[in-house]
């Protein structure tokens, strides 16, 4: 298997059940994937690559948390160590929106990150468009007000799924590599000590 990287992201998949989570990480890794509603058990793990736009090979760790209330006690203790975070909401589901702030007070105090980690908030479900109850208005309004990334989505015909993704990817190299800070959901391939720079600070997250 060849496991040649430049850096290890840690991400994670937050939000409620049936929104689209896991479906959306099978798209990524292979578009050709098929639709699976199946509820995550607790938490899944999925690794994909992913070469940013300054030619870096990402080695994507990619963490898909269950949105039952059964497992929140479980899903929590994966809000550690994180390079970025990932929202998915269903446009035709506003619970769904609703228990955003949920979420996000969630990560913001388990989250153990000197800087905030990037976070996108993804509308999943625009295909469905007779069926809309969350506004395009109203989720751009509260992503900017969080300071997220905004983007929307339709797993089931894979629009904007690669694209908005590599926005949250791009943006973690952007905050974190270009401008040398420290963040524990980042590791470094290991280099030789003359080429050592400031990513001998990164802490492993296993």
């Amino acid at each position: 298997m060849n496991d040649n990287y430049d850096y290890i992201f840690k991400v994670i998949i937050i939000g409620d059940d049936s929104c689209g989570k896991t479906s959306l990480v099978n798209r990524f890794v292979d578009k050709d994937s098929p639709m699976e509603e199946q509820a995550t058990i607790g938490v899944d793990f999925t690794t994909k690559y992913y070469t940013n736009t300054n030619g870096k090979k990402i080695k994507l760790y990619l963490w898909d948390t269950a949105g039952q209330e059964t497992f929140r006690s479980v899903v929590q203790l994966y809000y550690k160590n994180l390079a970025g975070a990932i929202f998915v909401f269903d446009v035709t589901n506003q619970k769904t929106f609703r228990n955003l702030n949920y979420w996000i007070e969630e990560l913001q105090t388990k989250n153990d990150n000197e800087t905030p980690v990037p976070m996108i908030l993804l509308a999943n479900k625009i295909d469905k468009t007779g069926q809309r109850l969350v506004s395009r208005k109203d989720a751009e309004a509260f992503a900017r007000e969080n300071g997220m990334l905004y983007e929307e989505i339709s797993v089931l015909n894979n629009t904007n799924t690669v694209a908005a993704l590599s926005r949250l990817f791009e943006k973690i190299y952007d905050e974190f590599i270009e401008k040398d800070k420290k963040c524990t959901g980042i590791r470094a391939k290991l280099i030789p000590v003359k080429q050592k720079s400031f990513l001998s600070r990164f802490c492993l997250f296993f």
